[in-house]
């Protein structure tokens, strides 16, 4: 049997036989926004990063976002090799990278502190099924 936070979004919830309920979030207590919102320019660190099935927001010193689900057409967790490689941006070897791209055409990028990719990816998927966004 594989340990919770490995199951599959969609295991985990039909063995919990419960949906989601419409007030769960998801909080990450030590986010760095790394930029790409076209209000805030700057990288942001010590910021509270919250995932709701409303939206997705970033609150700190210096910068409070809030992205609407209807605004956003894929979210993507990268552990720190994917974020070298990928969007060409080093983060630190325990953070996962959240990859926002919104309707506009800008990505948002996000880093998660402590938080391994495959629980968090899970949990957001959770929290979105059913918004139109893609977890990837």
């Amino acid at each position: 049997m594989l340990p919770e936070w490995l199951e599959a979004p969609e295991e985990r919830a039909a063995r919990l036989d419960r949906p989601i309920d419409a007030d769960s979030a998801l909080v990450i207590e030590e986010v760095t926004y790394l930029g790409g919102h076209p209000d805030i320019k700057r990288k942001r660190k010590k910021c509270i990063g919250t995932v709701t099935c409303d939206a997705i927001e970033v609150s700190g010193r210096g910068v409070a976002i809030s992205i609407p689900w209807d605004q956003v057409v894929s979210i993507e967790a990268q552990n720190p090799d994917e974020a070298r490689f990928r969007i060409s941006t080093r983060i630190h070897s325990e953070s996962t990278a959240l990859v926002v791209q919104l309707r506009d055409g800008s990505t948002v990028l996000l880093e998660a502190h402590s938080c391994p990719k495959v629980p968090l990816q899970g949990a957001i998927s959770q929290l979105v099924s059913g918004v139109g966004v893609v977890v990837v």
